[in-house]
């Protein structure tokens, strides 16, 4: 997740949790992403701004893309990270609601 976010947070926007099997969040087609030195470094350049994701952050950004539900990437994550799939939804949910605050995703 966001270096800014790692292991803390709200336990989920209002609903979010619950809508976490039925909508599916997309990233905006017109952010930039780069790897560098195995981060992801996204750059918004209608904000005029630039993040750092970490490991975890970058693995859910990549799986944002209007296919998959939160519920079905924390899974993924779950798979990815051999963590439990109650902690692997926090994550996700944070990720989230964290790239949204920042405008990186359509409106949700």
């Amino acid at each position: 997740m966001p270096k800014d976010i790692e292991g803390e947070g709200s336990p989920g926007r209002d609903g979010l949790l619950s809508a976490a099997m039925s909508f599916y969040p997309r990233r905006r087609a017109d952010i930039k992403t780069r790897f560098i030195k195995g981060e992801m470094v996204v750059l918004d350049r209608h904000e005029v701004s630039v993040h750092q994701l970490n490991r975890t952050a970058s693995y859910i950004w990549q799986r944002i893309d209007g296919e998959h539900t939160p519920s079905e990437i924390a899974g993924e994550v779950c798979r990815a990270f051999e963590v439990n799939y109650s902690t692997a939804l926090k994550d996700v949910v944070e990720v989230i609601e964290h790239l949204e605050r920042l405008k990186l995703l359509n409106d949700i």
